[in-house]
């Protein structure tokens, strides 16, 4: 090795020591770069889901709230079916002589407490004996009729 190489030797390795100091620092730099690439493209692509994902969630919004609207209607027509059933049987009641008309709000009130199906039952139940009272009092008519020609 000649004397200008070892004079230049200690610079180089000087030089060196500073190229691997920042050799780190360097990678850590492109590595920093690169994370923030992807972040920045990984945002885009979010901004792009994020739209139609709000617009669907608005459209979910929208549909709980025709549910709760629709279910509710259904309940208050369902209300309203029972207590067309309770007046039917209340009505034939009254027609039957099973109770005083003024007694149909008390009855009411009663009846309201039954099911569907238990009012259904007690409604043709009624309707026959109502049925059976009519032919019954055509034959007492007929009959009175009768005594009274003779």
């Amino acid at each position: 090795m000649s004397e200008e190489e070892r004079k230049a030797l200690p610079n180089l390795l000087d030089e060196k020591a500073k190229v691997q100091k920042q050799i780190p620092e360097i990678e850590e730099k492109k590595r920093l770069a690169d994370l923030e690439a992807e972040n920045k493209d990984l945002k885009e692509k979010l901004a792009k889901f994020e739209s139609p994902v709000k617009g669907l969630q608005a459209e979910v919004k929208a549909l709980g709230e025709e549910k709760k609207a629709l279910e509710k209607r259904v309940a208050d027509m369902e209300a309203e079916k029972h207590l067309g059933l309770v007046k039917k049987v209340v009505e034939l009641k009254v027609k039957i002589g099973l109770i005083e008309a003024s007694n149909t709000q008390s009855e009411t009130e009663r009846l309201k407490k039954l099911d569907d199906q238990s009012l259904a039952v007690t409604r043709e139940a009624l309707q026959k004996i109502r049925e059976e009272l009519q032919i019954h009092i055509k034959k007492l008519d007929t009959t009175k009729n009768h005594r009274l020609y003779r």
